[in-house]
């Protein structure tokens, strides 16, 4: 019984593994949804900024207007580049803790049944060690008829 305890150990270890590891995988889900979130603030945002500048240069608008108005635009646009490119990084970042949370998850699975196997085997030595002696009571009952 030994055995089992150090594997019970073993097993509590590993369930403390599983968990760090799904608070992971809740933690990079969320980052993910704000950084998606996020990308399609500026979306919405950098299509409204060119909606509301194309009725200004429909009025006319002097050259300065219209270098300004690009030059935000262009930097709009490389945020909602960098942003994407972000939400890729923590896709990623997702996919790699969920298949660590399943290897963890595949981990305790396997020391419970590893657990349930030995606690098994040693009732089935127990329940032989009890057969046998029953037996050789039984044996010495015999004899003594």
């Amino acid at each position: 019984m030994a055995n089992v305890q150090t594997l019970q150990i073993i097993l509590e270890q590993a369930e403390r593994e599983r968990d760090a590891a799904l608070v992971a995988v809740q933690q990079a889900q969320a980052r993910l949804q704000a950084a998606q979130a996020q990308a399609s603030d500026l979306a919405q945002y950098q299509g409204e900024y060119q909606a509301r500048w194309q009725t200004q240069f429909r009025a006319g608008s002097g050259i300065e207007t219209v270098h300004a108005y690009q030059g935000f635009g262009n930097r709009l646009t490389d945020a909602i580049d960098k942003q994407g490119q972000l939400t890729g990084v923590l896709e990623a970042r997702l996919h790699a803790a969920r298949a660590a949370l399943a290897e963890r998850e595949t981990r305790v699975a396997s020391m419970r049944k590893l657990i349930e196997r030995r606690v098994h085997e040693a009732q089935l030595r127990v329940n032989k060690l009890e057969q046998k002696a029953s037996d050789e009571f039984g044996q010495r009952m015999g004899r003594r008829s």
